[in-house]
């Protein structure tokens, strides 16, 4: 298991953790993609939130194939008080920029398979030429048809 954290004890909720566990299999992956360092993207609103990795599979002729893997954990909206919610929002931005900041790093040739919990509704959108990112396609049924304004973000 390979994880990122937050420097200092968490009195709160959760334990400010992010990770990726890897099969066997995937471990050997991860040797095949030569070793390259665990990716992650610091702390922000006071947690871990982005954690990545490359792997290499081979295919059924011996071609190395490689794939970055990635797991997120999205801020909240949530909040009580007019300060929470602009902290929320911050945090976010701040998410955002990092993740993208992670994700432009990425070989335009690799897939990238994302792991989430976004903490919003994106709906059953399947991407069309309109909905990539760069030149990536976000594609899936993700089964709530209802998005909200941060799933549009999203």
């Amino acid at each position: 298991m390979y994880y990122k954290h937050r420097p200092e004890k968490q009195n709160r909720r959760g334990s400010g953790k992010v990770g990726i566990v890897l099969s066997p299999k995937a471990q050997r992956a991860w040797e095949m993609g030569g070793f390259k360092p665990i990716v992650h993207g610091g702390i922000i609103g006071g947690t871990t939130r982005l954690i990545g990795i490359h792997l290499a599979f081979l295919d059924e002729n011996d071609n190395l194939n490689p794939i970055f893997v990635m797991s997120a954990y999205h801020p909240s909206t949530l909040g009580n008080f007019k300060k929470d919610i602009e902290q929320n929002e911050k945090n976010m931005d701040e998410f955002a920029v990092t993740y993208n900041g992670i994700l432009s790093t990425i070989n335009k040739d690799v897939p990238i398979f994302i792991g989430s919990d976004i903490n919003c509704k994106i709906g059953t959108n399947t991407a069309g030429p309109e909905d990539t990112i760069g030149s990536r396609s976000v594609t899936g049924n993700f089964r709530n048809p209802e998005n909200n304004e941060k799933g549009h973000k999203v």
